[in-house]
């Protein structure tokens, strides 16, 4: 009898041991999985931060004077089209009006999904924000603003372009900016052509998505967006 207690107190140290040894691991799993969930999540909050700031895309490249076409340049994944005019505004001051497209729109503005910039109609439009505080009022959805004799009912305002846009001095100095007046494509023709201006285009591209030889058949001053070329190094993009 007394045998058979010290056994059945043996198997019970055993089983209390084996059960303590496997909560401590289950524990150190569920810590390790932790640690790894929060890093991720932190990884993905620097990432969003990093594109709402400079933009999704890799590199920016500059063409100007392309006539007075609007977006005829075919858009597809990892590649958009921004084509802008600089017009004269009220009091002595020149305010830039184009069209984004789609992809553009997507690595420019990261986030905005949910507003499509390309399938504006012709009376409406979107306005960035310091645009909108220094041009119309502080207008806000739904307001109606004049421009160029023209109506539009203002569909969005939205955040304003990331910071560091590369560009060069000679970008710089022809006013080779992103609009801040988004309209139409047929809207912006419209303009652009009772306006006899030059039309700017800037081409956002991903080199996460296209290969750089993609690069070579597209004419225009090309600027790397180093914010985000360190993010892939990083592992912190795509």
């Amino acid at each position: 009898m007394i045998r058979f207690c010290a056994v059945h107190k043996s198997i019970n140290f055993h089983n209390k041991l084996l059960i303590t040894i496997i909560i401590s691991f289950l524990s150190i799993i569920c810590a390790v999985s932790t640690i790894r969930i929060s890093s991720e999540a932190y990884l993905e909050r620097i990432r969003l931060s990093k594109t709402q700031t400079y933009g999704a895309f890799t590199d920016i490249i500059y063409q100007n004077d392309v006539g007075n076409e609007s977006n005829e340049a075919k858009s597809f994944a990892g590649i958009g089209y921004i084509n802008a005019c600089l017009l004269d505004a009220a009091d002595n001051q020149v305010l830039i009006i184009g069209t984004i497209d789609q992809e553009a729109q997507a690595l420019s503005f990261p986030g905005q999904e949910s507003l499509n910039l390309s399938q504006l109609k012709n009376d409406a439009c979107v306005l960035t924000q310091s645009v909108s505080n220094d041009y119309f009022n502080g207008a806000v959805e739904g307001s109606v603003i004049n421009f160029q004799n023209r109506q539009y009912v203002v569909e969005a305002v939205i955040d304003d372009y990331g910071y560091l846009w590369t560009r060069g001095e000679a970008e710089t100095k022809a006013n080779m900016f992103p609009p801040g007046l988004i309209v139409s494509k047929q809207a912006f023709r419209e303009i652009i052509s009772a306006e006899s201006r030059p039309v700017t285009r800037i081409i956002l591209f991903d080199g996460n998505v296209l290969s750089d030889s993609m690069l070579t058949n597209i004419d225009g001053k090309r600027y790397p967006n180093h914010n985000i070329y360190m993010q892939k190094e990083e592992g912190l993009y795509g």
